[in-house]
C-alpha cells in the first residue's frame, strides 16, 4: 500500500485513548470541558424552569381568592423575581454558548494535534 493509503487507515483507527503525558492532559482539559458543559446545561434548564414557574404562580394567584391588599401586591413581588430569574437565565445561556464553543475548539485542537503527531511519526519512518 502507498503511504497515503495508511495514513488514511491508521487515522480511521483513532480512537483517543493515549498513553502520553500530553495525551493525558489533553484528555483532562476535555473531560474538565465537557462537566462544565454539563453542569452548565443544568443550570440554564434550571434557570429557564424558574422563569417560567413565575408567570404560572401568577395566574394561579389570580385564581385563589385572596384579601384585596394581597391581590394588588402580590403580582408586584412576582415581577421582581420574575427580571432577576429572566437575567441570570440569559446570562446562564450565554455562558453555556461560550463553554460549548470552548469545548468544541479543544476538541477541534486535540484532534489536530494527534493527527500532527501521527504525521511527524509518519515522517520520521520515511
Amino acid at each position: 500500500m502507498t503511504p497515503e493509503k495508511n495514513l488514511k487507515n491508521e487515522l480511521l483507527k483513532q480512537n483517543g485513548v493515549s498513553t502520553d503525558k500530553a495525551n493525558d492532559l489533553r484528555d483532562k482539559i476535555l473531560a474538565r470541558d465537557k462537566a462544565r458543559v454539563a453542569r452548565m446545561r443544568k443550570l440554564v434548564v434550571v434557570a429557564w424552569a424558574l422563569v417560567a414557574a413565575c408567570p404560572v404562580a401568577m395566574a394561579i394567584s389570580h385564581l385563589l381568592p385572596l384579601g384585596p391588599k394581597l391581590e394588588r401586591v402580590l403580582p408586584a413581588l412576582l415581577i421582581i423575581p420574575l427580571e432577576g430569574l429572566f437575567l441570570i437565565a440569559v446570562i446562564f445561556t450565554i455562558s453555556l454558548y461560550v463553554r460549548s464553543r470552548t469545548l468544541t475548539m479543544h476538541q477541534i485542537q486535540s484532534s489536530l494535534a494527534l493527527i500532527e503527531e501521527h504525521l511527524k511519526k509518519m515522517s520520521q519512518k520515511e
